[in-house]
């Protein structure tokens, strides 16, 4: 009887140790891409927000499809967490042009905002929770 108890209870720590092993990540899934996010295209730019251990780090990515001249910008949180949303910003404009943007409360990512801008220059930028930052224009094409 011993040895039936002791082979269950080594199953069922092998059992436990097999699921730690398969958690998932706390890392954005491929479905939060920048391609997933903005369909076709390249990103042609990117900029860090926060250092990859804080809470509200993301990363903001442009992206240009030189099929159609479109850019397109999209943030995406480094340490997404689906329990808990916080405040997510995203905004690029064509030189001369108005804001498009978007704002709101989201877990992993904010986006996607695009523009049409061949031959123009861009100016582009987004935030997550406390941490922001705008391009100055570039990317002119």
């Amino acid at each position: 009887m011993k040895k039936v108890s002791a082979s269950v209870a080594i199953t069922a720590a092998l059992s436990a140790v097999a699921l730690v092993g398969t958690a998932p990540t706390a890392h954005a899934s491929p479905a939060h891409s920048p391609g997933a996010i903005c369909g076709p295209g390249s990103v042609v730019d990117k900029h860090a927000l926060g250092s990859p251990r804080d809470a509200d780090a993301a990363i903001i990515y442009l992206i240009y499809d030189a099929r159609t001249g479109r850019n397109c910008v999209t943030v995406i949180r480094q340490n997404p967490n689906p329990r808990k949303e916080v405040h997510m910003h995203v905004q690029v404009r064509v030189s001369g042009g108005s804001w498009v943007q978007k704002d709101g409360q989201h877990a992993s990512y904010m986006g996607p905002v695009m523009v049409p801008a061949a031959g123009k220059c861009v100016q582009w930028g987004g935030g997550s929770n406390r941490l922001s930052w705008m391009s100055g224009f570039g990317h002119c094409g």
